[in-house]
């Protein structure tokens, strides 16, 4: 029953932060930028809740990297979500973690 509740909880985010997203998207040319905070609090959402979309998106990061890298520079300035968001997305910091773990699962022999 736990993991029932959890895929509901899961999925009803999942359609919550895609629906944000979208309706984001529609509002956006309007005169009042409702539609830039809907689209960040969607993606929020969805990386929280989606490894897929989590790794989407620090592709894109690591394609754009100049653009990578004026977010890791403003993220100190954003409101807590945003800044977890930027730091969960961050493709430099998934390499870090894995080369970590790599030197420490494989020690070198001496």
């Amino acid at each position: 029953m736990k993991t029932f509740k959890y895929n509901l909880k899961r999925w009803s985010a999942i359609v919550l932060g895609g629906f944000l997203v979208i309706s984001g998207i529609i509002i956006t040319p309007l005169p009042i930028p409702t539609g830039i905070i809907m689209i960040a609090i969607g993606l929020s959402i969805l990386i929280t809740h989606s490894q897929w979309v989590r790794a989407k998106i620090r592709d894109l990061r690591a394609k754009y990297k100049e653009f990578s890298q004026k977010l890791n520079n403003i993220k100190d300035k954003l409101p807590k979500f945003a800044k977890k968001m930027i730091e969960d997305t961050d493709p430099d910091k998934k390499r870090r973690f894995f080369r970590r773990k790599r030197a420490r699962s494989n020690p070198t022999q001496q």
